[in-house]
């Protein structure tokens, strides 16, 4: 097989720079550089792609290497914070001791952000919603005629979801939970 012409261009490294900048259009670049759309095509898929894909593989494992780094660090860090409590706690200062509990804490939750166990920015808990409480009571009280269908929906979601309605058992759901069809009708 024939090597890329556009591996072997003098401006190989600014066609590459182009393309993956995506700033002029095919037609564009085969006026700039001197080169077919056709060649700039086949090189982006055969040769450009693999060595895109490669670089991005190296990033994610450098990525991986800083993070296991940054662990490694923290861990010693928590260790010395540890041994700073400890002292904190002998000698009875415990203004110290509970500045020391917070950066414990600081680190423990910089930790598991690194280790992708917790997410930052915001977040919906549509579990703690009282609308989304009432449609699942409604729902439960709904399967009052059949015993083992309510029985095994209850287990399913208190399983899941943790909701404090569904850890109730079912015979105590308040009736003010439920939605009131004839409330709706009238409310739209």
């Amino acid at each position: 097989m024939r090597p890329c012409s556009i591996c072997t261009a003098k401006d190989r490294s600014t066609i590459d720079l182009e393309l993956v900048s995506a700033s002029l259009s095919l037609e564009k670049l085969t006026r700039k550089f001197g080169v077919s759309k056709s060649a700039l095509a086949r090189h982006t898929v055969r040769c450009l792609a693999s060595k895109l894909s490669a670089a991005q593989q190296r990033v994610r494992e450098k990525d991986v290497r800083e993070g296991d780094a940054l662990l490694v660090q923290l861990k010693a860090l928590l260790d010395r914070v540890g041994g700073v409590l400890d002292r904190c706690e002998r000698d009875g200062s415990y203004v110290l001791f509970f500045a020391g509990v917070r950066e414990v804490r600081e680190i423990h939750e910089l930790m598991s952000r690194v280790e992708g166990r917790l997410q930052s920015g915001p977040q919906v808990n549509i579990f703690a919603s009282v609308d989304f409480q009432r449609v699942i009571a409604t729902v439960v009280k709904s399967l009052d005629g059949y015993p083992d269908a309510k029985s095994h929906l209850i287990d399913v979601l208190s399983g899941k979801l943790r909701l404090p309605i569904l850890a109730a058992p079912a015979t105590t759901l308040d009736d003010s939970m439920l939605v009131d069809e004839t409330e709706e009708d009238n409310s739209r």
